[in-house]
């Protein structure tokens, strides 16, 4: 499930540990694609399976502040520390296996760079849909929502996914949400919606979208078709 927001298309792929975005506003070439309107001093990176496993405490940040601000993010509110790290460390692993790839939107800051978004592309392993790919977790921290930081991150997920050889993706979000809207904006289709599917993190039920994407190169980057 996911978070989100601004962006379109040019050429490079995404290598580990490489930023996909320059640290201010404009147009800029991110991973076969152009971002705009991203935010002041924010870069999309590609973390490699060590820097997954290091960004922990700091990814653990953001999934805590999302859940404590009423998302359906697959946790349940009380949410402990403990909880949000055991699931990166889950995530890190899966990242070091080669199955996911894990960005992550970073702000500069007078301490360093800052994680203030996310977002997981799961390749498929499943031996009949190699080209597919799965959308999880796309998060963004409350204090850097509406700054084009998701958009951003959805761009660059589906740059590294096709770069990865993957052509079909789908995702699901609570109905009705600002991701919704923003998946729908991005180019993604919804094929259908199940009433109480999931739980905000105060127990009330919520109903969940679906939708899908193919995604191909061109000389604008991936594009729906």
């Amino acid at each position: 499930r996911a978070r989100a927001d601004p962006a379109a298309g040019t050429s490079r792929n995404p290598t580990v540990g490489d930023p996909l975005t320059a640290p201010d506003r404009g147009s800029r070439h991110v991973a076969g694609i152009t971002v705009t309107e991203v935010v002041h001093n924010t870069a999309i990176r590609r973390l490699s399976d060590r820097e997954s496993l290091a960004a922990v405490p700091h990814l653990g940040d953001v999934l805590l502040d999302v859940v404590a601000g009423g998302a359906s993010v697959s946790f349940m509110w009380p949410f402990e520390r403990a909880e949000a790290e055991t699931f990166w460390r889950s995530t890190a692993a899966r990242v070091a296996s080669g199955e996911t790839i894990l960005l992550v939107a970073e702000v500069a800051t007078h301490d360093g760079p800052r994680i203030v978004g996310t977002v997981s592309v799961h390749l498929v392993q499943t031996p009949n849909q190699p080209h597919r790919f799965e959308i999880a977790k796309m998060l963004v921290h409350r204090d850097a929502q509406r700054q084009g930081i998701a958009a951003a991150l959805m761009h660059a997920a589906e740059a590294a996914a096709l770069a990865a050889g993957r052509t079909v993706g789908v995702l699901d979000t609570v109905t009705g949400t600002a991701a919704d809207r923003l998946y729908r904006r991005l180019g993604w289709i919804a094929v259908g919606e199940i009433p109480d599917y999931a739980m905000y993190p105060d127990g009330r039920l919520c109903p969940t979208t679906f939708f899908y994407k193919r995604i191909s190169p061109s000389v604008n980057g991936p594009k729906q078709t």
